[in-house]
């Protein structure tokens, strides 16, 4: 897929799966119980790994022939492949998955170099351990074990919120690194 078309597809995600969690929102009329709050920390995943994904397509599609933005570890984990030997002695590729937290860091660091920026999320701020708050209690929600895993304290439902703030807060400001990069560049190079 060329840069243009990863573009595309990025932004049309993003936009499907805001649109999921708005609809969530509209019919929620404020109930933070029950069915509602399920919804969304769903939708909330399906977005933040649904635009992570798409951030590491748009990072690789970006590469031009000629100049590489990444080395080679880098490539694997933003391609999602790792590569062993089977038992004949052959190369097999397989998918290789690492852990959210871990991949929001990845990511975020990532994406600005194809705009030669730099960006460092905010891992000192409270939200980001809120963010991991969050990660538990998707896991717990998505994949539950007892009805017990499907409900949410109120104090657990905020805590979901500040971390997800955390995220949209610095998804923007890696956005806003780039859109600098890219200003600087029109500037003093176009």
């Amino acid at each position: 897929m060329n840069r243009a078309d990863a573009v595309h597809e990025l932004k049309s995600t993003f936009s499907i799966l805001d649109a999921d969690i708005n609809e969530i929102k509209k019919n929620a009329d404020g109930n933070t119980k029950g069915f509602h709050v399920r919804a969304s920390i769903r939708a909330y995943s399906a977005l933040i790994e649904g635009l992570l994904f798409q951030m590491r397509h748009l990072a690789l599609s970006s590469e031009s022939k000629n100049t590489s933005v990444y080395n080679l570890s880098e490539k694997l984990i933003l391609s999602e492949k790792a590569y062993r030997l089977n038992t004949k002695g052959e190369v097999e590729e397989k998918e290789s998955f690492e852990s959210l937290k871990n991949m929001v860091l990845f990511t975020l660091k990532q994406f600005p170099k194809i705009h030669g920026a730099n960006f460092e999320p905010n891992t000192g701020d409270h939200r980001w351990e809120m963010f991991g708050v969050f990660i538990k209690i998707r896991n717990r929600v998505v994949h539950p074990k007892s009805k017990s895993d499907l409900e949410l304290t109120h104090e657990e439902w905020e805590k979901v919120n500040v971390g997800i703030d955390w995220f949209y807060d610095n998804v923007k400001l890696m956005f806003g690194e780039c859109s600098k990069a890219d200003d600087f560049f029109r500037e003093n190079f176009v």
